[in-house]
């Protein structure tokens, strides 16, 4: 115990005690009551089967009237008391549920008659079963026969009236007894309950009296805390108004000031639907019934999460989903307040709404996994393991940025870049290769983690929209990893029936005519690729990656923003089709290749760069830039000239993936551009670059 004491702290170990104390009286508690509930049931029951075997015996002596017709309506009764009794003492016996009144159902459970009481039901059952059959051979006759068995089955059950009466009577008693005992147990469960609660509470204020200045600075954080708190807090009286403290954040929750003394069910009616209204009113009518056990009624809670109508600081109506809870709060025995709290789920309703509907559409998506299982048979193996391994290690690559957001307390602007470029490199490699299933999981992920670009204090809590979609991604990419290696794993590796033989890398030029071939159908445009000296195998496997990089973000950039339609360009006098011009070459002397980029499109808008620098705050109002500041610009996270936010463009990341490539290379870059003439991006990387 002393190695515990060492290890816990006196603190912990009271407070184990406690706990441990608190369990088992909460268990003698709920079983107590639920025999006390139980027996509440059968003893309705019971007193049922009394009165309708009164009953019966009431339509018995009114079946001997000679009227005919009196005598006829007093058999109908009996057959229907006695069906009703028989149905009453079998429920008691088996279970079931029966009608003790109009709408009124009980169900009563196997095993809810308490021991004591079971041996008299089979007394009953052995008195009642001769009578019930006499009452039964009464249907269908008419005449003398059945006169004749009436006045048998009048005489068998007076025979038995003593007996059946007594039997039920007592079986009533020992029922009653049997709650009476029960009840005490209970009442001695709370009073210890009652007593362990002051006593470890008189404990608690011996052992922390000798450290009343830490509480005191504790008291201290606890209040700071609590003006941050994302929690409503507030009191409401018998009259639902609330009390004048609250918490600070209440008042941003119900997009109200000034809240003490408001009434809580006229606040109330203006956010929620009538029968809403109606069902809380009655709600709270039970909580300030002291008779109504709180713990009974919890579940009943009409506003543990409801949709309500808000204003916002525009002063537009927005839906939001509140969560309500209700505690009692008591002045010794005097039921005063209710502590309310009040908490905005609305994120997580959505995002539980969102995930609700993506398993609506599962059919949808396997029609689409099989489609994409398709597209993906097409292309060479080799090509097809090489491109999910690196797609595989950028979405991890993404991952991990995501979870560090839950560690850092700043910094975290810094995260989205982290994630967009890796989100980008997929959406682009997967769009190119006509995969547009994956492509649009990796485009989802990137708007997400876009929307968090204008949010001044971002915190962890901020990303989970982009991590959920991530773990789509995830989840959609490993369902297409195994299906692609078990088919292989069964030989089914050909591709248009011939064996594919390659066992290298994919190659870059036929991912880049890919992609191109994708941007034209996607973009509506035509764009011929031409490509001289691009020898992956001279290039090195350090550089490989990077230029591949950079090449599919030249590509991308120019179809979306300097690639003009056909019709245009044959205006302008230019050729139907544009070229991109991609050339590789290195130097004899200083062995530096060079890498130039060039397209026959627009060029380069350097209007829409200042107007968009300056809508981002990057650049003053007042400041007429030259192109080489402009041309900087360009490349900075997140500027984008794109008129609207697509697949293809207006995430400003492409250009910032290309400046991240080049300083993974050591590289310099230039760009040369003329007004609807063209835009070259000339690349000049060390031989061996460093990182």
């Amino acid at each position: 115990m002393r190695w515990i004491r060492k290890l816990a702290g006196p603190e912990a170990i009271l407070i184990a005690a406690f706990v441990l104390l608190s369990s088992g009286l909460y268990m003698g508690a709920s079983h107590f009551g639920g025999v006390i509930e139980s027996n509440g049931t059968v003893v309705q029951v019971a007193g049922r089967m009394r009165l309708e075997i009164n009953s019966l015996y009431r339509w018995l002596a009114e079946a001997e009237n000679p009227d005919p017709e009196r005598r006829a309506a007093a058999i109908a009764e009996v057959n229907e008391v006695a069906v009703q009794i028989d149905s009453l003492l079998q429920s008691l016996i088996a279970g079931g549920s029966v009608q003790i009144g109009p709408g009124q159902p009980l169900v009563v459970e196997p095993g809810m008659v308490p021991d004591e009481a079971t041996p008299i039901l089979p007394q009953i059952a052995g008195v009642w079963s001769p009578v019930k059959a006499r009452i039964d051979a009464l249907v269908d006759l008419h005449g003398p026969e059945r006169d004749q068995r009436l006045s048998q089955a009048i005489a068998e059950a007076r025979a038995v009236e003593g007996a059946l009466l007594g039997q039920a009577s007592r079986l009533l008693g020992v029922v009653s007894v049997n709650s009476f005992t029960n009840a005490g147990y209970l009442q001695r469960v709370q009073v210890t309950g009652a007593v362990l609660g002051v006593g470890f509470f008189l404990l608690l204020i011996a052992l922390y009296s000798r450290q009343l200045r830490r509480f005191r600075d504790a008291k201290r954080e606890t209040d700071e805390i609590l003006e941050t708190v994302t929690s409503g807090l507030f009191l409401l009286d018998r009259d639902y108004r609330l009390g004048d403290q609250y918490s600070a954040q209440l008042e941003y929750i119900l997009q109200r000031d000034q809240l003490g003394g408001t009434d809580f069910i006229g606040m109330l009616g203006d956010m929620v639907r009538a029968e809403t209204l109606k069902t809380a009113r009655d709600y709270l009518d039970l909580l300030f019934s002291e008779r109504v056990e709180e713990s009974l009624i919890g579940s009943l809670n009409p506003l543990d999460r409801v949709k309500v109508k808000l204003p916002t600081e525009t002063g537009r109506v927005e839906a939001r989903y509140l969560e309500f809870s209700f505690r009692r709060v008591f002045d010794e025995d005097r039921l005063l307040h209710l502590l309310v709290s009040v908490n905005d789920v609305t994120d997580r309703v959505r995002l539980g709404e969102e995930l609700e509907s993506l398993k609506e559409k599962q059919d949808q998506q396997t029609e689409r996994m099989l489609e994409l299982l398709v597209s993906l048979f097409k292309l060479d193996q080799a090509m097809l393991d090489d491109t999910l391994a690196r797609w595989h290690l950028l979405m991890q690559q993404a991952n991990a940025a995501l979870k560090e957001s839950n560690n850092r307390k700043s910094g975290l602007h810094q995260l989205i870049d982290e994630v967009f470029r890796p989100m980008h490199t997929v959406k682009s490699e997967a769009s190119g290769l006509g995969l547009a299933f994956l492509s649009q999981r990796a485009a989802a992920v990137e708007q997400a983690i876009a929307e968090l670009r204008g949010i001044e204090n971002l915190s962890g809590n901020d990303f989970l929209t982009a991590t959920v979609r991530l773990e789509e991604l995830f989840a959609q990419f490993s369902v297409v990893r195994r299906i692609i290696e078990r088919l292989q794993a069964q030989g089914v590796t050909q591709v248009d029936g011939q064996q594919s033989g390659h066992a290298g890398p994919v190659p870059l030029i036929n991912l880049l005519q890919r992609l191109v071939n994708q941007l034209n159908d996607d973009l509506n445009i035509r764009a011929e690729l031409r490509v001289r000296g691009l020898d992956e195998e001279r290039l090195g496997g350090e550089l490989r990656e990077p230029v591949r990089d950079v090449l599919v973000q030249f590509i991308r950039n120019a179809c979306a923003h300097g690639i003009e339609p056909v019709e245009q360009r044959q205006q302008l006098g230019k050729p139907p089709a544009a070229t991109l011009d991609i050339q590789l070459r290195q130097q004899p002397s200083s062995k530096e290749w060079e890498l130039l980029f060039r397209d026959d499109g627009r060029g380069i808008d350097f209007t829409a760069i200042a107007r968009r620098a300056r809508e981002m705050g990057l650049l003053a109002d007042d400041l007429e830039p030259d192109r080489s500041r402009l041309l900087k610009l360009m490349f900075h996270p997140g500027l984008s000239t794109a008129a609207e936010v697509g697949q293809e463009a207006g995430q400003g990341v492409g250009m910032d993936i290309v400046r991240e490539a080049v300083a993974r290379m050591d590289a310099n870059i230039r760009v040369a551009t003329e007004a609807g003439k063209h835009t070259t991006f000339k690349l000049v990387i060390p031989a061996s670059p460093s990182r």
